[in-house]
């Protein structure tokens, strides 16, 4: 199938289509390989980040163009993406008298597997053909790097955050940063396009997995795309009556991405998972008062879906309990990694 996408070339916008293989069969047969994919960065890691009081946040950005068709598969799995129905041989420079079965070359979007290679290709170029350093990286399998720069790459982007003075933010606005040139280079080197509209160099604004990164005032929210989006699937859902299960299941997928810039906001969600739960094989239900009150309450409180990394964090930490028979309080005063214990 074909998705249709806009990208820009030469500052010129041009409207393409998204080639999708419909690999259903080959997925349930093969087995999905280990890798990158377990440690893929996700926006939720950099709502921890601390920047201090009055810094800046700048954003360095780079796209690959069509990166699943940038990297080819070895000749001998070509028989694994081959499609179906057959193509006169003449299409691909054969005779016009045998009909031949097409098979992809390149990594194909909707192959299980397809994540995990694009991932290992984007880390490959960044830290081992460019040489950008490897203490920077954000990954979910480890701490936030303790650094003043944090890369985040996440199958065809690279970002680089920094955490920077206000003047200096504002006097190295638009300059790429090292690591941006670096990576620059090394997809020159090996020929891989990249997407000159989607380009940022010590931006003080910019999108991030779905993010808006508000620079100038060290705030990371919820995208207002995304929560328009969200908005009106609220008030469909409210004003239609009767839902299905799986109508609720992807109400719930976006409230709880919108909820990880703003913790809190998942307290809001409980009936709507017992919804989830009961409905799933009911065909159309009704949307019950609780599950609305649940879903509108949400709505009006996506404004506030955003993280000031500049906030300061309290020392002391509280936790109480407490039941018919008893009750009980905890109090911390030291970070720990993990579930390590920490030291006294």
């Amino acid at each position: 199938g074909a998705v249709p996408k806009t990208k820009v070339k030469g500052g010129v916008l041009h409207k393409a289509q998204r080639f999708i293989s419909i690999l259903c069969p080959m997925n349930e047969a093969m087995r999905l390989l280990p890798g990158e994919q377990d440690r893929l960065p996700y926006i939720g890691q950099l709502t921890a980040v601390l920047a201090e009081k009055g810094s800046y946040i700048a954003i360095d950005s780079e796209d690959l163009e069509s990166a699943f068709n940038l990297f080819r598969m070895p000749t001998s799995w070509r028989g694994f993406f081959a499609f179906a129905k057959k193509v006169r041989g003449d299409a691909v420079g054969l005779s016009s008298l045998c009909t031949v079965r097409v098979a992809l070359r390149t990594v194909p979007m909707g192959w299980t597997s397809a994540v995990t290679l694009i991932q290992a290709a984007i880390r490959h170029v960044a830290y081992e053909v460019a040489g950008i350093p490897r203490f920077t990286d954000v990954n979910k399998s480890a701490p936030l790097p303790d650094s003043s720069a944090h890369t985040i790459l996440y199958l065809d982007n690279f970002d680089e955050l920094r955490y920077l003075k206000a003047k200096v933010a504002l006097r190295e606005e638009g300059n790429p940063y090292p690591s941006h040139t670096k990576f620059l280079e090394a997809c020159e080197k090996l020929g891989l396009a990249t997407s000159e509209g989607k380009r940022l160099s010590c931006a003080l604004r910019g999108c991030l997995q779905g993010g808006d990164i508000l620079g100038d005032k060290a705030i990371l929210r919820h995208s207002y795309e995304k929560s328009a989006d969200l908005l009106e699937i609220s008030l469909a859902l409210a004003f239609s009556g009767e839902v299905t299960s799986h109508s609720i299941q992807h109400w719930a997928g976006k409230a709880a991405f919108a909820a990880t810039f703003r913790r809190p906001l998942l307290a809001i969600l409980q009936e709507v998972f017992h919804m989830i739960k009961w409905s799933e094989n009911a065909g159309k239900v009704r949307v019950p008062e609780t599950v609305l009150d649940e879903i509108l309450s949400f709505a009006a409180l996506l404004p506030l879906a955003e993280t000031d990394l500049s906030s300061p964090i309290s020392r002391e930490v509280s936790c109480t309990d407490a039941s018919p028979t008893g009750g009980g309080i905890s109090v911390a005063r030291a970070f720990k990694e993990k579930s390590l214990i920490p030291t006294d």
